[in-house]
């Protein structure tokens, strides 16, 4: 089957799990008790940190980021903190196949091209857990340099979150582990989600949808479409920049769907468009939605900081293979 319609198919999947998880209020709730058990800037902004290592691998990179938003005015530097974990959201995306629609997108092309086979995400885990818990103590360490160190005077009250969207968002993630394990068909995914999604899914959770994702992921078909009948090829170690350079000048989603084709190398492709999308602007759809749908300004000494440093370790990391 054409892995740009089953990617498409199983984006809308995904949305439909963050979009029950933002309709449980369970990440609102999780950000306001980290601000009300931080002490200081500094210890809520570490908190912060671990929940966005911790949940965005799941699909929930722009839930987070949204949540963050409205509560960034906490922070004395309000574009700071924003840039600050709207880099954690990327980076901590990174760690499975199904973090975020770049992934996702070459772990379905690898499957096409490689019946069966785990994905390189799940049979070179060593390579993305070295860049995620580098970038993880990188910015945590980063923490004392960016936050002040001042007494909170927030008085949060942390809300209670609705636990039947959890359990219908659980449920549904279990069947994304199983089929990006191999262990499930397509269609058997699309009827049990299918299921699930028509069972349990009302009209508050659709309007939490980011339907706007939908526009990163059609792309997938007409460009899988041109490279089948036109497929690009590089020379040894421009299989690596020329992505990256892609990514991160283009778009990362982009180039995820122009280069993934059968004579590319497939981990490689992984690591330099998750560099390329750590460039912000129009990198990563993260930053797109920062820029031009929220209409938010980030800290550009910051944005050259932790992509210069993510840069280097994704450098590092393909000597590890």
């Amino acid at each position: 089957m054409n892995p740009s319609l089953n990617f498409f198919v199983i984006s809308i999947i995904m949305l439909f799990i963050a979009g029950a998880v933002k309709r449980s209020g369970f990440i609102d709730t999780l950000l306001d008790f980290s601000l009300k058990m931080g002490r200081t800037e500094r210890q809520q902004s570490f908190l912060m940190l671990l929940i966005f290592y911790i949940l965005s691998p799941l699909f929930l990179g722009i839930p987070l980021i949204s949540e963050m938003q409205r509560k960034s005015g906490v922070f004395k530097d309000r574009k700071s903190a924003l840039t600050f974990f709207t880099f954690s959201a990327i980076f901590g995306s990174m760690l499975l196949p199904f973090g975020n629609l770049r992934n996702m997108f070459l772990a379905d092309y690898q499957n096409y091209i490689q019946p069966g086979a785990a994905s390189s995400m799940l049979y070179f885990p060593h390579l993305f857990i070295f860049l995620y818990t580098s970038m993880l103590i990188i910015q945590a360490f980063s923490i004392p340099f960016i936050f002040g160190n001042n007494k909170s005077q927030l008085d949060i009250v942390v809300k209670r979150f609705r636990w039947q969207e959890l359990v219908f968002s659980a449920i549904v993630y279990l069947f994304i582990v199983i089929y990006y394990g191999r262990k499930m068909y397509f269609a058997g995914l699309v009827l049990l989600s299918g299921i699930f999604i028509f069972s349990f899914v009302g009209k508050e959770t659709l309007k939490k949808m980011d339907w706007w994702m939908l526009l990163v992921s059609i792309p997938a078909i007409p460009i899988f479409l041109f490279t089948k009948a036109h497929p690009l090829h590089f020379k040894q170690g421009w299989d690596i920049a020329i992505p990256f350079l892609s990514s991160g000048f283009i778009n990362a989603n982009i180039s995820a769907y122009l280069f993934s084709e059968p004579l590319m190398n497939i981990p490689h492709i992984f690591v330099a468009i998750a560099a390329g999308a750590a460039i912000p602007v129009i990198g990563g759809y993260e930053f797109i939605y920062l820029f031009f749908i929220r209409k938010e300004k980030i800290s550009w000494r910051l944005s050259i900081l932790f992509a210069g440093i993510f840069i280097v370790l994704a450098a590092i990391s393909q000597l590890m293979r």
